[in-house]
């Protein structure tokens, strides 16, 4: 699979791919959008999560057709206490518009609702586009950029200000952030290449 920059450089690469009669080529299926509710009690099943966004939100999901409103949760995360978790659901791009930058009722509680980026970003070498689990390169510090675990990253660095693996070497470019940090120029390069494989509309 390749991955381009840009829907121009992906379209002259399939030209010049097709030329050539020893090579086949097709485009992956277009993904479904992402968004993250955030703060969701984490007694709510999965079930009763997407249960309660079809019914208790009929503000938001009037008019559309049952295939419209199918959606799946993808992962729960850490919320901001121990009783809460960010559900990660995937759905169709329609109901995607109507509920990003929303607030919606699940069970009890009123949630916000944002998108969330499809780019996946691994945790072991702080790399994208896989995950630890498959991940062969050395590891490093998400925090300071060593060869450690950010978990195990040392007091000493912990305390330091941060520094990116992936803009340390960027000539003029600010280093001081960490590698999973929202607004990296390199995070949001391959969240623009992540973003071109989703169908939003």
């Amino acid at each position: 699979m390749v991955s381009c920059d840009s829907s121009a450089g992906r379209a002259a690469f399939k030209r010049a791919l097709d030329e050539r009669k020893d090579f086949k080529t097709s485009e992956p299926p277009m993904r479904r959008p992402l968004v993250r509710l955030i703060g969701v009690s984490k007694d709510l099943s999965d079930a009763r999560v997407l249960e309660a966004l079809r019914a208790q939100n009929k503000n938001l999901t009037d008019g559309l057709e049952h295939e419209e409103l199918e959606m799946r949760v993808v992962r729960r995360t850490r919320g901001r206490t121990s009783i809460m978790h960010n559900i990660i659901v995937e759905l169709g791009p329609k109901i995607w518009q109507r509920l990003c930058d929303q607030r919606v009722r699940v069970g009890y509680q009123v949630v916000n609702v944002v998108d969330q980026s499809p780019v996946v970003q691994c945790f072991k070498c702080m790399g994208y586009g896989h995950t630890a689990r498959i991940c062969r390169a050395e590891e490093r510090c998400g925090h300071c950029g060593g060869a450690h675990e950010t978990r195990s990253c040392p007091p000493a660095s912990k305390s330091a200000p941060p520094s990116c693996c992936h803009c340390k070497g960027n000539a003029g470019g600010d280093a001081a952030h960490p590698a999973y940090w929202d607004i990296c120029p390199e995070r949001q390069r391959w969240d623009r290449i992540a973003r071109q494989s989703v169908q939003y509309c």
